[in-house]
């Protein structure tokens, strides 16, 4: 009966998916430049989140992003002469420095990072 009936069904979607795989479009749409490499870069690590040092301390909008399998981070902006947020001890998190390059910032606590 309608069992039989919704078993094909998924059976059916599940060809077409398996036949489409291959050919599914995997470029990443909507973010750019440092935005993108930071998303990347989490994906690969499996970071829990993206920290974006701003020079103002202000968030920053990127634009919406798509990568089929591609889960965001949560991106947290902060003002590096305030805070160095930390993930917590058994998380992982990208540090997103690319607006600090070229400026000196009195007090920048991200130093302890590394060059952006």
């Amino acid at each position: 009966g309608w069992g039989g009936v919704a078993a094909l069904a998924v059976l059916w979607q599940a060809a077409g998916l398996v036949s489409l795989w291959p050919h599914r479009e995997t470029a990443l749409h909507g973010l750019g430049g440092a935005a993108a490499h930071a998303a990347t870069t989490a994906d690969r690590v499996g970071a829990g989140a993206i920290y974006v040092a701003s020079i103002d301390g202000t968030p920053r909008r990127f634009g919406a992003g798509s990568l089929p399998g591609l889960r965001y981070p949560w991106l947290k902006w902060f003002d590096p002469t305030r805070s160095l947020p930390l993930p917590a001890e058994s998380n992982t998190a990208v540090y997103m420095l690319s607006e600090l390059k070229g400026h000196e910032l009195q007090g920048d606590l991200t130093t302890c990072l590394g060059r952006p």
